[in-house]
C-alpha cells in the first residue's frame, strides 16, 4: 500500500486501477509495465462495453446498422399517445 509520501505517479495508478475496476494483489513495478496495464485495462473496459451494447441492441430488437429500423414498443407509445389526445 501506497504512504503519504509516495511519489504523484503512484497515486495515479492506483486511481486509475480504481476508475476500472481492477483490483488485484499484483501489480506492475515500473512506469513502463504500468502504462501497459493501464492500456490493456482500458481496452478491456472498451471490448466489455461493446459486448454489452450488442446483447442490449439484441434484446431491445434494434440492429445498430439499420437507422430507420423501428424501436420495440414505439407503436405501443404511438397508440398511447393517439389516447391522450382524445
Amino acid at each position: 500500500m501506497a504512504s503519504a509520501a509516495s511519489p504523484p505517479g503512484h497515486a495515479l495508478w492506483w486511481t486509475a486501477m480504481l476508475v476500472t475496476n481492477i483490483g488485484s494483489d499484483f501489480w506492475p513495478l515500473t512506469s513502463k509495465g504500468r502504462v501497459l496495464a493501464l492500456l490493456l485495462s482500458i481496452c478491456g473496459l472498451a471490448v466489455f462495453g461493446c459486448i454489452t451494447a450488442s446483447f442490449a441492441s439484441f434484446f431491445i430488437g434494434r440492429h445498430a446498422s439499420e437507422a430507420d429500423a423501428p424501436l420495440t414498443g414505439s407503436a405501443d407509445v404511438a397508440r398511447l399517445g393517439e389516447e391522450i389526445r382524445k
